[in-house]
Protein backbone atom coordinates (compact mmCIF):
# COMPACT_ATOMS: atom_id res chain seq x y z
CA UNK A 1 0.00 0.00 0.00
CA UNK A 2 0.93 3.84 -0.79
CA UNK A 3 1.37 4.20 3.31
CA UNK A 4 3.58 2.24 3.92
CA UNK A 5 5.74 3.29 1.16
CA UNK A 6 5.44 7.03 2.25
CA UNK A 7 6.26 6.16 5.59
CA UNK A 8 9.71 4.72 4.04
CA UNK A 9 10.19 8.27 2.28
CA UNK A 10 9.53 9.52 5.69
CA UNK A 11 11.97 7.70 7.32
CA UNK A 12 14.98 8.20 4.38
CA UNK A 13 13.94 12.17 4.62
CA UNK A 14 14.55 12.04 8.79
CA UNK A 15 17.96 10.53 8.42
CA UNK A 16 18.87 13.05 5.80
CA UNK A 17 18.19 15.80 8.20
CA UNK A 18 19.28 14.04 11.22
CA UNK A 19 22.79 13.78 10.34
CA UNK A 20 23.21 16.74 8.21
CA UNK A 21 22.19 18.53 11.71
CA UNK A 22 24.38 16.36 13.86
CA UNK A 23 21.74 15.38 15.98
CA UNK A 24 20.32 18.66 16.42
CA UNK A 25 17.15 16.35 17.25
CA UNK A 26 14.69 19.86 17.78
CA UNK A 27 15.81 21.63 14.74
CA UNK A 28 12.99 22.66 12.09
CA UNK A 29 13.68 20.08 9.84
CA UNK A 30 13.60 17.40 12.24
CA UNK A 31 10.67 17.65 14.37
CA UNK A 32 8.66 19.34 10.85
CA UNK A 33 9.83 15.65 9.27
CA UNK A 34 9.00 13.60 12.29
CA UNK A 35 5.99 14.89 13.04
CA UNK A 36 4.50 13.63 9.57
CA UNK A 37 6.37 10.61 9.97
CA UNK A 38 4.58 9.79 13.25
CA UNK A 39 1.23 11.33 11.98
CA UNK A 40 1.74 8.14 8.82
CA UNK A 41 2.08 5.97 11.08
CA UNK A 42 -0.61 6.35 13.55
CA UNK A 43 -2.86 6.73 10.34
CA UNK A 44 -1.80 2.60 9.68
CA UNK A 45 -3.83 1.90 12.54
CA UNK A 46 -7.55 3.91 11.03
CA UNK A 47 -6.52 1.48 7.57
CA UNK A 48 -9.50 -0.41 8.84
CA UNK A 49 -11.56 1.86 10.88
CA UNK A 50 -11.63 5.03 8.11
CA UNK A 51 -10.82 2.50 4.88
CA UNK A 52 -7.49 4.52 4.45
CA UNK A 53 -5.96 3.84 1.02
CA UNK A 54 -3.56 7.02 -0.16
CA UNK A 55 -3.16 7.83 -3.45
CA UNK A 56 -0.40 8.58 -4.96
CA UNK A 57 -0.96 12.34 -5.46
CA UNK A 58 -1.18 12.51 -1.45
CA UNK A 59 2.43 10.84 -1.50
CA UNK A 60 4.01 13.20 -3.76
CA UNK A 61 2.32 16.27 -2.40
CA UNK A 62 3.88 14.91 1.45
CA UNK A 63 7.53 13.95 0.38
CA UNK A 64 7.78 17.05 -1.58
CA UNK A 65 6.07 19.40 1.11
CA UNK A 66 8.57 18.43 3.59
CA UNK A 67 11.45 17.85 1.20
CA UNK A 68 10.74 21.23 0.47
CA UNK A 69 10.99 22.75 4.31
CA UNK A 70 13.89 20.64 4.27
CA UNK A 71 15.83 21.95 1.57
CA UNK A 72 14.93 25.52 2.75
CA UNK A 73 16.07 24.35 6.15
CA UNK A 74 19.79 23.02 4.71
CA UNK A 75 20.14 26.40 2.97
CA UNK A 76 20.02 28.27 6.53
CA UNK A 77 22.07 25.36 7.74
CA UNK A 78 24.75 26.03 5.46
CA UNK A 79 25.09 29.36 5.40
CA UNK A 80 25.27 29.40 9.46
CA UNK A 81 28.25 27.67 10.04
CA UNK A 82 28.49 25.73 13.40
CA UNK A 83 30.22 27.49 16.26
CA UNK A 84 32.42 24.82 18.08
CA UNK A 85 33.89 27.33 20.38
CA UNK A 86 30.92 28.43 23.15
CA UNK A 87 32.10 29.68 26.51
CA UNK A 88 30.85 27.70 29.81
CA UNK A 89 27.74 28.50 30.38
CA UNK A 90 28.12 29.55 34.30
CA UNK A 91 30.03 32.46 33.14
CA UNK A 92 27.63 33.98 31.73
CA UNK A 93 23.77 32.59 32.50
CA UNK A 94 21.37 34.23 35.05
CA UNK A 95 19.26 33.48 37.65
CA UNK A 96 15.68 35.23 37.28
CA UNK A 97 14.05 35.90 40.83
CA UNK A 98 11.42 38.56 40.42
CA UNK A 99 10.70 41.28 42.91
CA UNK A 100 8.19 39.25 44.78
CA UNK A 101 5.30 41.36 45.73
CA UNK A 102 5.19 41.77 41.49
CA UNK A 103 5.21 37.97 41.86
CA UNK A 104 1.88 37.32 44.02
CA UNK A 105 0.31 40.07 41.87
CA UNK A 106 0.88 38.30 38.30
CA UNK A 107 -0.24 35.63 40.39
CA UNK A 108 -3.35 36.95 41.78
CA UNK A 109 -4.14 38.36 38.22
CA UNK A 110 -4.27 34.96 36.51
CA UNK A 111 -6.57 33.72 39.21
CA UNK A 112 -9.19 36.74 39.09
CA UNK A 113 -8.91 36.14 35.36
CA UNK A 114 -9.10 32.34 35.06
CA UNK A 115 -12.46 33.16 37.58
CA UNK A 116 -14.25 35.80 35.32
CA UNK A 117 -13.42 33.77 32.79
CA UNK A 118 -15.06 30.15 34.06
CA UNK A 119 -17.68 32.51 35.69
CA UNK A 120 -19.00 33.15 32.01
CA UNK A 121 -18.47 30.12 30.79
CA UNK A 122 -21.14 28.40 33.46
CA UNK A 123 -23.15 32.09 32.26
CA UNK A 124 -23.07 30.82 28.72
CA UNK A 125 -23.83 27.57 29.40
CA UNK A 126 -26.68 28.41 31.31
CA UNK A 127 -26.20 25.76 33.96
CA UNK A 128 -23.60 23.72 36.13
CA UNK A 129 -24.86 20.09 35.71
CA UNK A 130 -21.51 18.37 35.16
CA UNK A 131 -18.38 19.71 33.73
CA UNK A 132 -18.83 17.98 30.44
CA UNK A 133 -22.17 19.32 29.82
CA UNK A 134 -21.04 22.67 30.96
CA UNK A 135 -18.01 22.62 28.25
CA UNK A 136 -20.29 21.21 25.33
CA UNK A 137 -22.99 24.01 25.62
CA UNK A 138 -19.86 26.81 25.68
CA UNK A 139 -18.22 24.75 22.63
CA UNK A 140 -20.85 24.17 20.83
CA UNK A 141 -22.72 27.89 21.39
CA UNK A 142 -18.92 29.41 20.05
CA UNK A 143 -17.66 27.57 17.48
CA UNK A 144 -19.55 30.04 14.68
CA UNK A 145 -16.78 32.39 15.95
CA UNK A 146 -19.21 34.20 18.69
CA UNK A 147 -17.33 36.13 20.97
CA UNK A 148 -18.48 34.47 24.25
CA UNK A 149 -16.77 36.25 26.90
CA UNK A 150 -16.52 40.04 27.38
CA UNK A 151 -14.03 42.17 25.85
CA UNK A 152 -12.35 43.41 28.70
CA UNK A 153 -12.00 39.62 29.61
CA UNK A 154 -10.47 38.51 26.03
CA UNK A 155 -7.98 41.31 27.21
CA UNK A 156 -7.10 40.40 30.22
CA UNK A 157 -6.63 36.72 28.85
CA UNK A 158 -4.05 37.82 26.57
CA UNK A 159 -1.79 39.64 29.72
CA UNK A 160 -2.58 36.12 31.49
CA UNK A 161 -0.86 33.73 28.75
CA UNK A 162 2.11 36.06 28.84
CA UNK A 163 2.72 35.93 32.31
CA UNK A 164 2.42 32.45 32.32
CA UNK A 165 4.74 31.79 29.71
CA UNK A 166 6.91 34.21 30.97
CA UNK A 167 7.29 32.60 34.31
CA UNK A 168 7.13 29.40 32.56
CA UNK A 169 10.92 31.00 31.15
CA UNK A 170 12.13 32.04 34.50
CA UNK A 171 11.37 28.30 35.85
CA UNK A 172 12.91 26.34 33.11
CA UNK A 173 15.97 29.22 32.91
CA UNK A 174 16.29 28.72 36.60
CA UNK A 175 15.50 24.75 37.53
CA UNK A 176 17.93 23.53 34.17
CA UNK A 177 21.05 25.90 34.86
CA UNK A 178 20.78 25.79 39.15
CA UNK A 179 19.39 23.01 39.32
CA UNK A 180 16.97 23.60 42.86
CA UNK A 181 12.96 22.81 41.31
CA UNK A 182 11.46 23.63 44.84
CA UNK A 183 12.45 26.96 45.12
CA UNK A 184 11.08 27.97 41.75
CA UNK A 185 7.76 26.30 41.61
CA UNK A 186 5.79 28.80 42.25
CA UNK A 187 6.42 30.23 39.32
CA UNK A 188 4.43 27.13 37.83
CA UNK A 189 1.38 28.28 39.29
CA UNK A 190 0.11 30.96 36.07
CA UNK A 191 0.75 27.75 33.78
CA UNK A 192 -1.61 25.64 36.00
CA UNK A 193 -4.32 28.43 36.51
CA UNK A 194 -4.10 28.61 32.52
CA UNK A 195 -4.41 25.07 32.19
CA UNK A 196 -7.48 25.09 34.38
CA UNK A 197 -8.74 28.00 32.61
CA UNK A 198 -8.26 26.38 28.83
CA UNK A 199 -10.12 23.10 29.95
CA UNK A 200 -13.41 25.25 31.26
CA UNK A 201 -12.86 26.93 27.83
CA UNK A 202 -13.49 23.33 25.83
CA UNK A 203 -10.02 23.64 24.54
CA UNK A 204 -6.86 21.77 24.93
CA UNK A 205 -4.89 23.74 22.35
CA UNK A 206 -3.59 25.63 25.45
CA UNK A 207 -2.00 22.73 26.68
CA UNK A 208 -0.21 21.75 23.31
CA UNK A 209 1.18 24.59 23.03
CA UNK A 210 2.23 24.88 26.50
CA UNK A 211 4.25 21.42 25.98
CA UNK A 212 6.01 22.21 22.69
CA UNK A 213 6.79 25.84 24.38
CA UNK A 214 8.33 23.59 27.58
CA UNK A 215 10.16 21.22 25.37
CA UNK A 216 11.82 23.81 22.38
CA UNK A 217 13.15 25.72 26.54
CA UNK A 218 14.11 22.39 27.59
CA UNK A 219 16.32 21.49 24.43
CA UNK A 220 17.74 24.94 23.85
CA UNK A 221 18.58 25.28 27.70
CA UNK A 222 19.88 22.02 28.27
CA UNK A 223 21.64 22.09 24.71
CA UNK A 224 23.22 25.57 25.84
CA UNK A 225 24.84 23.91 29.45
CA UNK A 226 26.49 21.44 26.91
CA UNK A 227 27.92 24.05 24.03
CA UNK A 228 25.54 22.58 21.45
CA UNK A 229 27.89 19.96 21.05
CA UNK A 230 26.97 16.13 20.37
CA UNK A 231 23.47 16.46 19.48
CA UNK A 232 20.42 16.21 21.78
CA UNK A 233 20.54 14.68 24.84
CA UNK A 234 19.57 10.37 24.61
CA UNK A 235 17.80 11.59 28.20
CA UNK A 236 15.67 14.34 27.03
CA UNK A 237 14.66 12.74 24.05
CA UNK A 238 13.52 9.95 26.46
CA UNK A 239 11.59 11.94 28.20
CA UNK A 240 9.77 13.79 25.23
CA UNK A 241 8.63 10.29 24.07
CA UNK A 242 7.20 9.20 27.50
CA UNK A 243 5.86 12.76 28.10
CA UNK A 244 4.32 12.71 24.93
CA UNK A 245 2.73 9.20 25.52
CA UNK A 246 1.36 10.23 28.80
CA UNK A 247 -0.09 13.54 27.14
CA UNK A 248 -1.79 11.50 24.21
CA UNK A 249 -3.25 9.16 27.23
CA UNK A 250 -4.22 12.48 29.29
CA UNK A 251 -5.59 14.29 26.10
CA UNK A 252 -7.89 11.26 25.44
CA UNK A 253 -9.22 10.67 28.91
CA UNK A 254 -10.10 14.38 29.77
CA UNK A 255 -11.95 14.54 26.24
CA UNK A 256 -15.33 14.37 28.04
CA UNK A 257 -13.85 17.48 30.31
CA UNK A 258 -13.79 19.25 27.71
CA UNK A 259 -17.14 19.04 25.72
CA UNK A 260 -16.32 16.47 23.17
CA UNK A 261 -18.83 13.32 22.81
CA UNK A 262 -16.47 10.65 21.41
CA UNK A 263 -16.44 7.43 22.50
CA UNK A 264 -14.59 5.19 20.47
CA UNK A 265 -11.66 3.70 22.87
CA UNK A 266 -8.13 5.48 23.62
CA UNK A 267 -6.21 4.15 20.81
CA UNK A 268 -8.41 5.03 17.98
CA UNK A 269 -9.22 8.61 19.68
CA UNK A 270 -5.63 9.30 19.43
CA UNK A 271 -4.94 7.62 16.28
CA UNK A 272 -7.47 9.80 15.00
CA UNK A 273 -6.27 12.80 16.42
CA UNK A 274 -2.53 12.12 15.43
CA UNK A 275 -2.93 10.39 12.10
CA UNK A 276 -6.43 11.29 10.83
CA UNK A 277 -5.00 14.74 9.32
CA UNK A 278 -2.76 12.41 6.56
CA UNK A 279 -6.44 10.65 5.74
CA UNK A 280 -8.43 14.21 5.67
CA UNK A 281 -5.45 15.56 3.16
CA UNK A 282 -5.92 12.45 1.17
CA UNK A 283 -9.74 13.12 1.09
CA UNK A 284 -9.24 16.64 0.23
CA UNK A 285 -6.85 15.45 -3.11
CA UNK A 286 -9.25 13.07 -4.23
CA UNK A 287 -12.46 15.70 -4.16
CA UNK A 288 -10.13 19.20 -5.17
CA UNK A 289 -6.70 18.08 -6.37
CA UNK A 290 -3.45 19.89 -5.91
CA UNK A 291 -5.00 23.22 -7.69
CA UNK A 292 -5.75 26.24 -6.21
CA UNK A 293 -9.36 26.89 -5.88
CA UNK A 294 -9.44 30.13 -3.65
CA UNK A 295 -11.64 32.70 -4.45
CA UNK A 296 -9.02 35.24 -3.31
CA UNK A 297 -5.59 35.66 -2.55
CA UNK A 298 -4.61 33.89 0.40
CA UNK A 299 -8.21 32.98 0.99
CA UNK A 300 -6.98 30.32 3.72
CA UNK A 301 -3.78 30.72 4.40
CA UNK A 302 -3.84 34.47 5.62
CA UNK A 303 -7.79 33.99 6.89
CA UNK A 304 -6.23 35.85 10.40
CA UNK A 305 -4.58 39.14 9.44
CA UNK A 306 -7.25 39.59 6.49
CA UNK A 307 -10.03 38.91 9.23
CA UNK A 308 -7.37 42.07 11.57
CA UNK A 309 -8.41 43.75 7.95
CA UNK A 310 -11.91 43.19 8.12
CA UNK A 311 -12.07 41.24 4.50
CA UNK A 312 -11.62 37.34 5.31
CA UNK A 313 -14.65 35.62 3.97
CA UNK A 314 -15.97 32.21 5.26
CA UNK A 315 -14.66 30.65 8.70
CA UNK A 316 -11.68 29.86 10.24
CA UNK A 317 -13.06 26.51 10.47
CA UNK A 318 -12.45 24.06 7.75
CA UNK A 319 -15.15 21.79 6.63
CA UNK A 320 -15.53 17.99 7.95
CA UNK A 321 -15.04 15.50 5.89
CA UNK A 322 -16.14 11.66 6.22
CA UNK A 323 -14.08 8.30 5.27
CA UNK A 324 -14.67 5.70 3.09
CA UNK A 325 -16.52 3.75 5.62
CA UNK A 326 -18.91 6.42 6.84
CA UNK A 327 -17.13 7.79 9.72
CA UNK A 328 -16.62 11.20 10.60
CA UNK A 329 -12.73 11.74 10.49
CA UNK A 330 -12.87 15.24 11.09
CA UNK A 331 -11.43 18.74 9.70
CA UNK A 332 -7.83 19.18 10.35
CA UNK A 333 -5.62 18.47 6.91
CA UNK A 334 -2.22 19.18 7.60
CA UNK A 335 -0.48 22.18 6.70
CA UNK A 336 -0.52 21.31 3.01
CA UNK A 337 -4.06 21.86 2.30
CA UNK A 338 -4.35 25.41 2.94
CA UNK A 339 -1.52 25.95 0.36
CA UNK A 340 -2.74 23.83 -2.34
CA UNK A 341 -6.19 25.21 -1.85
CA UNK A 342 -4.97 29.29 -2.08
CA UNK A 343 -1.64 28.81 -4.19
CA UNK A 344 -1.57 24.97 -5.35
CA UNK A 345 1.02 22.45 -5.93
CA UNK A 346 3.80 25.25 -7.22
CA UNK A 347 2.96 27.76 -4.47
CA UNK A 348 2.64 25.33 -1.67
CA UNK A 349 6.24 23.94 -2.35
CA UNK A 350 7.47 27.96 -2.87
CA UNK A 351 6.07 28.64 0.76
CA UNK A 352 7.21 25.34 2.51
CA UNK A 353 10.75 26.20 1.59
CA UNK A 354 10.26 29.92 2.83
CA UNK A 355 9.04 28.78 6.10
CA UNK A 356 11.99 26.57 6.20
CA UNK A 357 14.21 28.72 5.85
CA UNK A 358 12.80 31.37 7.89
CA UNK A 359 12.11 28.93 11.01
CA UNK A 360 15.80 27.11 10.69
CA UNK A 361 17.61 30.33 10.29
CA UNK A 362 15.34 31.91 13.72
CA UNK A 363 16.60 28.70 15.33
CA UNK A 364 20.44 28.63 14.63
CA UNK A 365 20.29 32.33 15.87
CA UNK A 366 18.40 31.81 18.64
CA UNK A 367 21.47 28.76 19.46
CA UNK A 368 23.62 31.78 18.63
CA UNK A 369 22.26 34.39 20.49
CA UNK A 370 21.93 31.77 23.75
CA UNK A 371 26.07 31.28 23.43
CA UNK A 372 26.75 34.39 24.11
CA UNK A 373 23.63 35.11 26.70
CA UNK A 374 22.47 32.02 27.95
CA UNK A 375 19.21 33.35 29.62
CA UNK A 376 18.42 35.55 27.20
CA UNK A 377 14.50 35.98 27.05
CA UNK A 378 14.44 36.31 23.38
CA UNK A 379 14.60 32.15 23.92
CA UNK A 380 10.83 32.28 25.02
CA UNK A 381 9.76 34.45 21.48
CA UNK A 382 11.20 31.95 19.37
CA UNK A 383 9.88 28.80 21.92
CA UNK A 384 6.15 30.61 21.04
CA UNK A 385 6.23 31.39 17.52
CA UNK A 386 8.10 27.80 16.95
CA UNK A 387 4.64 26.00 18.09
CA UNK A 388 2.86 26.11 14.35
CA UNK A 389 6.04 24.15 12.74
CA UNK A 390 5.59 21.53 15.14
CA UNK A 391 1.94 21.18 15.20
CA UNK A 392 2.13 21.31 10.77
CA UNK A 393 1.86 17.41 10.68
CA UNK A 394 -1.99 18.20 12.05
CA UNK A 395 -2.94 21.54 10.50
CA UNK A 396 -1.70 24.53 9.40
CA UNK A 397 -1.47 27.72 11.73
CA UNK A 398 2.16 29.62 10.54
CA UNK A 399 0.26 32.07 8.59
CA UNK A 400 -3.46 31.49 9.08
CA UNK A 401 -3.16 32.08 12.87
CA UNK A 402 -0.17 33.31 13.81
CA UNK A 403 0.66 35.82 11.08
CA UNK A 404 -1.53 38.89 12.37
CA UNK A 405 -2.06 41.64 14.70
CA UNK A 406 -2.73 39.31 18.10
CA UNK A 407 0.88 37.34 17.55
CA UNK A 408 2.62 41.40 17.59
CA UNK A 409 0.20 41.82 20.76
CA UNK A 410 1.49 38.94 22.59
CA UNK A 411 5.13 39.94 21.36
CA UNK A 412 4.48 43.18 22.80
CA UNK A 413 3.01 41.75 26.24
CA UNK A 414 6.02 39.22 27.09
CA UNK A 415 8.60 42.46 26.59
CA UNK A 416 6.05 43.95 29.36
CA UNK A 417 6.01 41.26 31.48
CA UNK A 418 9.82 40.36 31.18
CA UNK A 419 10.24 44.35 32.32
CA UNK A 420 7.79 44.52 35.08
CA UNK A 421 9.44 41.28 36.61
CA UNK A 422 12.63 42.00 36.02
CA UNK A 423 13.72 46.18 35.49
CA UNK A 424 11.07 48.07 36.32
CA UNK A 425 11.60 47.63 40.11
CA UNK A 426 15.00 47.41 41.86
CA UNK A 427 16.47 44.01 42.37
CA UNK A 428 19.16 42.12 42.20
CA UNK A 429 17.99 39.90 39.91
CA UNK A 430 18.56 38.50 37.51
CA UNK A 431 22.08 37.93 38.27
CA UNK A 432 25.00 35.51 37.61
CA UNK A 433 25.47 32.31 38.76
CA UNK A 434 29.46 32.45 39.60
Amino acid sequence: MVIYWLIFALVVVFIINYFATDGDFWAPQNIFTLGFLVATVFCTYLIDYFGVNLTWTTFIVIVLGVSAFSLGSGLALFVNRKDNNVADYRLSCKEYWPNGLITIFCIIFSAVTALLFIRNVIAVSGSFSTLANVTNAYRTKGYDGTQLQPYYVNQMVKVFKAIAYVYLFFFINNVVYTKKFRKNVLFLVPAALLIVMSIFGASRTELITLLVVTFTLLFLTYGRIHGFQGGASRKLIKWLIASVAAFLLVFSGMRFAVGRLNDTDPMTYISTYTGGSIELLDLYVRDEGIDSVANSFGEESFYALENDLGIAEGSVHEEFRFSATGILVGNVYTCFKKYLHDFGLPGMLIIEYILGLVFSWWYLATKRRLGEHPSDVRLLYFAYFYVPVVKSFVQEETLSMYFCLNSLIMALLFYLVYWLTTKAIESEFPRALV
